[in-house]
């Protein structure tokens, strides 16, 4: 799973023409803000913590969610979030506020606009968007769907008691 990152860069022109499957989600449209380098809808905070993301799936790959879960918890301290889940903070911010931070979101960010992603949440599971979020259950069935439709392309022997089997997801 990859995280990609809504904002813009100041000094850059747009990546690409927007993607027919383009979309604005409710209540995330808005001027983009912020005083540095780069710009976002929730302004130098949200840029900030999307470095610090980055470079903390860099740094610590398999601890990254562990840190966004934690996060949630503590949305005002992200130094207690990390160290919480056992990651050193020092060297995230001196990666984050660094200029490998900046690069890091900078890519990240092209990579976002180059798959057409301008409004957040957006999932993707295997390169197609899925649109349920509100509904656990619906979400689920278009994974399962979006997995379903790969496995025809590429088939691959199938698990018992998957959870695209259940009778859970059909309720």
């Amino acid at each position: 799973m990859r995280l990609y990152f809504i904002a813009d860069e100041v000094g850059v022109d747009e990546i690409s023409e927007p993607s027919a499957t383009q979309r604005q989600a409710p209540g995330c449209s808005g001027t983009a803000t912020g005083t540095g380098r780069f710009r976002s809808l929730h302004g130098d905070s949200e840029v900030d913590e999307g470095i610090r993301q980055l470079v903390i799936g860099q740094l610590y790959p398999d601890r990254l969610w562990d840190y966004i879960l934690k996060r949630n918890e503590d949305p005002f301290d992200w130094r207690k979030s990390a160290t919480g889940v056992g990651l050193d903070v020092d060297q995230i911010e001196a990666m984050a506020t660094g200029g490998k931070g900046e690069a890091l979101f900078s890519a990240n960010i092209r990579q976002g606009n180059l798959l057409g992603i301008q409004a957040s949440p957006t999932l993707r599971v295997n390169g197609r968007e899925v649109e349920a979020f509100s509904d656990p259950r619906a979400l689920a069935r278009s994974i399962c769907a979006a997995n379903a439709l790969e496995t025809a392309q590429s088939p691959r022997e199938s698990r018992r008691g998957h959870v695209c089997g259940s009778a859970r997801l059909r309720a």
